[in-house]
């Protein structure tokens, strides 16, 4: 896939273009690749697809609509995020999420979508269906760790050394880098990483997550597995920390064994299995909320800010070639810069790197997204809270009152709303003729579904994790997609849990094995950790 920035829109068309460079480039690889099933687009649908026969469960259609989200996005700009912004969420879990979203979700439009911020709804379910397509197999099965072109030796996955510049960080070895393919004059290729979604080299912290599962799955090699078992033992593990760790923390307990139990509201058949555009478009994309301006790394960089996530990729930066600024070296590095490699404590814990909040604000450095060289985007597009209220405008997706009325749930308040939308507005900094359009446009009675959802968990939960609407959503779609998973731990009689693969692991483990387990695995995290 070719250079893209954060949030960038893929067309149908632009895949397809870049299917055919990626089998150029693993013909020119003089490497194996590691073997992945023919990929197949799937299906969109809408989890509440009654919704769609009555327009007065969507936005209605027009500028004044659009004119009015613009505003709602532009509102949920945090100027200074303070300590009370932050949860108890680490915030490794906000890039477990990314890593999650990537290995089941790859929205594809086609080019006659028409521009986001045109007034145009697209005026019936069908059209929408027939024009957004998913990329990815829609099961958390690690076809973005396995896929091609994921190169292997022999049954082990291979990893990238890093770039000899600056001091180690202390237990890390020189292979703490994703594989890359060479340099080349063109960008689409110049240091690709090469991984079963070029998304996981967009920022530096899900690059190094990534790493750590490739690291995972040598390390299960190395205590005797066959590729294959190996990959079968890491499913079921990303499963377990996925269900009984990421969702325990995102939506809470109560909510996760209740699910468990059997989904109230999205149920597909196997013939009619689909990924439901409410989940993709609005609840999933909470987790924009738990974005960090700036994060402590390492010891050698204990405040890096945002942008720094990007600098130091290739899919969206050019290895610590900074666009607008003195280059650190004349082409930027080889490989990542050894002393840039994570410090896995540091996220894994909530202190020094807590996630913010589950709430309607977002820090201001995804109020100005960047392109591939670096460069702030005009217009919406700099603007991810407004993409997402127009995405969502534009595919049809209901409101919050609409979704919580089809799960027999009390909406909220449209009192406390409105009030909301006002403080965010001011604290925004809005200006009066704006603040007083957006007061008006009735979102406090029709509220886009994904603002919505983080109303909800800002109103009814302090921010700590999900709502009713919003937590059902999440946790129904994704318990629901691993029991389709390849080796789904759900296919097991009785409760399955960790502590069956205790002697494929070679330790004893049980049902409180998390992420800093499956971290530690692979000698990514090489201290304990509280």
């Amino acid at each position: 896939m070719q250079r893209m920035s954060h949030g960038d829109v893929v067309s149908l068309e632009r895949v397809q273009a870049a299917r055919e460079q990626l089998d150029a480039l693993n013909q020119s690889l003089a490497m194996p690749i590691a073997f992945a099933a023919p990929r197949r687009l799937t299906d969109f649908g809408y989890m509440f697809a009654k919704l769609q026969d009555n327009d007065a469960n969507l936005l209605p259609a027009g500028q004044a609509t659009v004119d009015n989200l613009k505003r709602l996005g532009q509102s949920m700009r945090d100027h200074a995020p303070e300590d009370a912004s932050n949860s108890t969420i680490p915030s490794a879990y906000t890039f477990l999420g990314q890593f999650i979203d990537h290995d089941i979700t790859l929205e594809l439009a086609s080019d006659d979508f028409g521009e986001l911020d045109s007034p145009e709804v697209l005026d019936a379910m069908e059209k929408v269906l027939q024009r957004v397509k998913n990329e990815r197999t829609a099961t958390l099965d690690l076809d973005s760790v396995y896929g091609t072109p994921a190169p292997f030796n022999g049954e082990r996955m291979q990893l990238g050394p890093v770039f000899p510049s600056g001091k180690p960080v202390p237990g890390k070895d020189m292979y703490n880098d994703l594989p890359r393919s060479p340099r080349d004059h063109d960008m689409k290729f110049d240091r690709f990483a090469l991984i079963g979604d070029a998304r996981n080299d967009e920022n530096l912290v899900i690059a190094q997550l990534h790493l750590a599962f490739l690291r995972a799955h040598n390390a299960l090699v190395d205590r005797g597995h066959t590729w294959e078992s190996a990959r079968r033992v890491l499913q079921q593990l990303y499963q377990w920390v996925v269900v009984e760790d990421f969702l325990v923390r995102i939506v809470g307990r109560r909510v996760v064994d209740r699910v468990k139990q059997g989904s109230q509201f999205f149920k597909p058949t196997d013939t009619n299995f689909f990924m439901p555009l409410e989940f993709s478009v609005a609840a999933y994309r909470f987790g924009h909320s738990l974005v960090r301006n700036r994060h402590d790394y390492n010891l050698h960089y204990p405040t890096a800010d945002f942008n720094d996530l990007f600098t130091y990729t290739a899919l969206s930066g050019q290895i610590g070639e900074k666009i607008g600024e003195e280059p650190i070296e004349e082409s930027g590095y080889d490989e990542l810069p050894r002393d840039r490699v994570i410090q896995w404590e540091r996220f894994v814990d909530v202190n020094p790197n807590p996630a913010r909040l589950i709430d309607t604000r977002l820090v201001e450095p995804l109020f100005e997204l960047r392109n591939e060289l670096g460069i702030v985007h005009g217009g919406v597009d700099a603007l991810l809270a407004v993409r997402n209220l127009l995405r969502g405008y534009k595919l049809r997706i209901p409101t919050g009152q609409a979704v919580a009325c089809a799960m027999s749930l009390s909406p909220l308040d449209p009192a406390a709303l409105r009030n909301l939308i006002r403080v965010n507005a001011e604290r925004a900094g809005m200006n009066d003729a704006d603040k007083d359009a957006l007061m008006n446009a009735g979102f406090d009675m029709h509220t886009p579904l994904w603002f919505y959802i983080l109303a909800e968990a800002e109103l009814l939960e302090g921010g700590m994790h999900l709502g009713p609407v919003g937590g059902t959503i999440v946790a129904e779609v994704i318990i629901e997609m691993i029991r389709r998973s390849a080796n789904s731990i759900f296919e097991f009689d009785g409760d399955w849990n960790p502590s069956q693969l205790s002697g494929a692991l070679e330790q004893q483990v049980d049902s409180t094995f998390n992420l800093s387990d499956l971290l530690r695995l692979g000698c990514a995290v090489m201290v304990t950790i509280s």
